[in-house]
C-alpha cells in the first residue's frame, strides 16, 4: 500500500490516533506500506525501516532509532532530531570558533568510546566523526542556552 502524505491535514490529536489504525491491519495481516511523509515524528512511529531521501537520492536506510542514533551524512543530521551547526576550525590540536577570542583544546581521551551522549552545563562536545571522537571544553565565561543531542557523523557539528 502506498500511503503519500495521509495524514497532513489531521489535528495533533487525531493524526497520533491514525498512527494506531495505519500499524494495527499492518502488523496483523503483514502487508507493506510504504508511507510517504515529512514529518519526522510520523516516521519515527510508524516505521519499521526507514529511508531519508533528498531530491529523489538515498540518504540513509535503516530502523528508526538506528538512523537516529548513527547518522550517516550531514543531511540526515539536520532532519533527523533537534541540530545545530557551528563552524569549527580544528589546526594543531586547537579549536578555533569563529567569534570567540581564543582558541580552546580538543582532546580525545583513551577510555572515551565510539559514541558521546551526555548533557552538560559548563562544557560543549563534538564528535569530529565515527573513527576520531574528540572533546571540546569551552571556558566557563560562556553560558549555553540550549542542550542537544551529538550524534556521531562523518562531517564535523558541535
Amino acid at each position: 500500500m502506498l500511503l503519500d502524505e495521509p495524514l497532513t491535514n489531521l489535528d495533533a490529536n487525531l493524526r497520533e490516533e491514525m498512527h494506531f489504525e495505519l500499524k494495527e491491519p499492518q502488523r496483523k495481516f503483514g502487508f507493506t506500506i510504504i508511507y510517504i511523509t515529512h514529518n519526522q515524528a510520523e516516521a519515527m512511529a510508524l516505521s519499521d525501516l526507514m529511508l531519508v531521501m533528498n531530491h529523489g537520492v538515498s540518504k540513509q536506510i535503516g530502523k528508526p532509532l538506528a538512523i537516529y542514533y548513527k547518522l550517516d551524512n550531514r543531511f540526515v543530521f539536520s532532519l533527523i532530531g533537534l541540530s545545530n551547526f557551528v563552524k569549527v576550525d580544528i589546526k594543531a590540536g586547537e579549536a578555533k570558533i569563529p567569534g570567540l577570542s581564543r582558541p580552546v583544546s580538543a582532546h580525545a581521551p583513551e577510555d572515551l568510546g565510539h559514541r558521546l551522549l551526555c548533557r552538560a552545563t559548563t562544557s560543549v562536545y563534538f564528535l569530529e566523526n565515527r573513527h576520531d571522537t574528540k572533546i571540546l571544553r569551552i571556558d566557563r565565561s560562556i553560558t549555553p542556552r540550549r542542550s542537544a543531542f551529538v550524534a556521531s557523523a562523518s562531517t564535523t557539528w558541535l
